[in-house]
């Protein structure tokens, strides 16, 4: 029922009486006639003695209450005059279910639950999300894995063949210095890598058996040769030498006098000899000698740049009958002499109206 503000049970001044209804109260009139059969949905109208004992039409409804089926007093009929009659809402009535409308054509008619005549649902699949996730997870897995593998694969044949470049490099380093070495060698003095004498000539080295008397001795850790008699040479030779095709060379310093210079292909019995002879004028000569014919010069020449104040390196080259001679590596001259094919190599100092000494040192020989 709909609040009323003016209403007298809402008046501070007083409380109504209880099931008073909330309507205004006719003074004077009669009393209203019993309440029929309960009916919480009958609506509350004021009696009226005038009005006819069976009405033309049907009661207003209140339209604050719910609509509802009421006893009608007047109309004859099965029910509804039955004293026993009991209301709908007295049976705990519920409203009938409200009908779906009429389907229209080109549209299913409501889904009401039901599945339509001659239709069957398709079975439910069963989800397979987790089949393909531990689908992806294995190819995952396996890709890793294969990863992984190339991975270290292709570290350890890069470092296999970083490995592999690294010594075809080493090798071809090694290779093209010895290819170097060789071509130089080839071309420049002492023309060959196998070194078949090497003598500091601080010592009498008893496999070499250099001769050792008042003209030749050793001292202060070198050779020392030394000729005071005019007109003659004096040769210090290793007796137990005898070379064909070599380069000879020695480290002459200390020099005073005439000249000096080495000796080879030579017979210290016979006194057979090759003399390569460096002069104080910066001069230089090569000869034969034999007891028979004496000294037979063969070629002299000049060495660039020579003092006698400092040490000089002396050498020569003999292959067969040709011949090169070197001062500190640097060639300054050659000849050709068929007189002696082999023998010993030594020292030598030439005396020419003056006293010549020298010291040597550094004796080294390389098979050609």
């Amino acid at each position: 029922m709909a609040y009323d503000p003016n209403a007298p049970g809402n008046n501070p001044g007083g409380t109504p009486p209880p099931n008073t209804p909330y309507s205004p109260t006719n003074y004077g009139a009669p009393p209203p006639p019993p309440p029929g059969p309960s009916d919480p949905y009958q609506s509350q109208q004021p009696y009226n003695p005038y009005a006819p004992s069976t009405p033309s039409y049907p009661p207003v409804p209140n339209p604050n209450s719910s609509p509802a089926y009421p006893s009608q007093p007047g109309i004859s009929g099965a029910g509804y005059n039955d004293p026993t009659y009991v209301s709908p809402s007295a049976q705990g009535y519920q409203a009938p279910p409200v009908q779906p409308g009429p389907s229209y054509p080109g549209y299913p008619p409501v889904n009401q639950g039901y599945p339509q005549q001659g239709f069957v649902p398709p079975p439910q699949k069963k989800s397979s999300g987790g089949k393909i996730a531990l689908i992806i997870l294995a190819v995952v897995v396996v890709l890793a894995g294969i990863g992984i593998f190339s991975a270290s694969a292709y570290n350890t044949s890069q470092g296999n063949a970083h490995a592999t470049a690294t010594a075809q490099a080493q090798d071809a380093k090694a290779t093209a210095n010895v290819q170097a070495t060789a071509t130089y060698m080839a071309s420049h003095f002492p023309f060959s890598s196998k070194l078949i004498l090497n003598d500091s000539l601080s010592g009498n080295n008893p496999a070499h058996g250099w001769m050792s008397d008042k003209y030749c001795s050793f001292s202060n850790n070198m050779y020392h040769a030394s000729e005071t008699k005019s007109s003659t040479f004096v040769t210090c030779s290793a007796k137990s030498t005898d070379y064909t095709d070599f380069s000879f060379e020695a480290t002459m310093q200390n020099f005073i006098g005439n000249a000096g210079g080495l000796v080879f292909r030579g017979d210290e019995d016979q006194q057979n000899y090759y003399l390569f002879l460096v002069f104080y004028d910066g001069s230089f000569g090569f000869y034969s000698y034999s007891t028979a014919s004496h000294t037979k010069k063969i070629i002299t020449g000049d060495v660039n740049n020579f003092s006698i104040s400092k040490p000089i390196r002396l050498g020569v080259t003999a292959q067969g009958n040709s011949f090169k001679f070197f001062a500190d590596g640097q060639q300054i001259g050659q000849a050709t002499d068929s007189t002696y094919s082999h023998g010993q190599v030594g020292i030598a100092v030439d005396n020419d109206a003056l006293i010549t000494e020298a010291n040597f040192s550094n004796a080294k020989v390389w098979q050609l």
